[in-house]
Parts: structure tokens; sequence; C-alpha cells
């Protein structure tokens, strides 16, 4: 029996991900910061409460759906695949799902604030997106070695069991 990673787990690493990458403009929300630096040259657009909230529930989604591929659907869907395989798939999956949540949160965003992200906000924002699949990456990658770990000690336990019975059945 192998463990498997907590949807618990994904989601508060997910929540985590996204109040760390999002502490800057929540310090702007709460004034902790200056007023003069909170706007350059118009370059950026207003912090409000539903800017901060939408922000941060899309991080949350981003963070939870690439834990989520990397850490349960690839083994789920490709689990007989070489490792080589796996990991094209997962970087190629995670910077695809990246992109399209990034350009989906523009969307929606001039949509329902009905205010245009200027460029350089854009460039920023698209950097720290992949500035979080890195930092999640990371976290995978530690994730992975402590389950191997965990299942490794598992399954050494299973075999002094079976060596133990084996030996009372002698």
């Amino acid at each position: 029996m192998k463990t498997r990673i907590k949807q618990s787990t994904t989601l508060l690493i997910a929540v985590i991900v996204s109040l760390f990458i999002n502490s800057y403009r929540l310090l702007q929300l709460l004034s902790v910061i200056p007023l003069e630096a909170r706007y350059t040259q118009d370059q950026f657009t207003p912090v409000t409460l539903l800017d901060w909230l939408a922000r941060f529930s899309t991080f949350i989604v981003l963070s939870w759906l690439i834990l989520q591929f990397n850490l349960i659907w690839i083994d789920k869907f490709f689990h007989h695949s070489k490792k080589i395989l796996k990991i094209t798939i997962a970087i190629v999956g995670s910077v695809f799902i990246t992109h399209s949540n990034n350009y989906l949160f523009v969307y929606f965003y001039e949509l329902l604030f009905e205010i245009k992200i200027s460029e350089s906000e854009r460039g920023g924002q698209f950097f720290g997106w992949y500035l979080v699949l890195l930092a999640l990456f990371l976290i995978i990658y530690i994730l992975r070695l402590q389950l191997k770990s965990k299942n490794e000690a598992i399954e050494k336990e299973q075999l002094k069991r079976e060596k133990e019975q084996l030996k009372r059945e002698r």
C-alpha cells in the first residue's frame, strides 16, 4: 500500500503559496506600505479588497492545479510511462497550466473590473507566475522525496513482518 499526498495537503500548500505571492498587495491594502509606494506613474492597478481576493484565489487555483497535476494526475494516468516522459509531461503541462491561467486571469480581471492591466504589470505578473511555478516544482520535488522515503519504510516493515511470519511457520 503506497502512501499518497492528501488533498488537504495540496490545498494548504496552495493557500500558503498564494498568501506569500500576494503578501505585497495585502500590505498595500492594509496601508502598511506608504501611499507613495503604491502607485508609480499609473503602471499598476489599484489595490482593493476585491482585487486582492481575485489575485489570491487565482493563485490558489494555479498552485492547486499544478500540485494536483504533478503529484496525482501524472502518476494516475502515466504510471507505466518512463521517468523522462513523466518529467517532460510535468514540465510541459505545468507551463501550459501557468500560461493559460495567466491569460484567463487577465481576460476575466479586465472584464469584471473594467480596468486594463498595463503591459508593464502584465510582464511583472507573468514573471511572478513563473517564479511560483519554480517554487512549486521545488515543493513537489521535496514532497516526492518524502513520499519515496515513507513508502520505502513501509515496504521495509512489510518485508520484515513477512520474514518473521515465515520463521514462525517453519
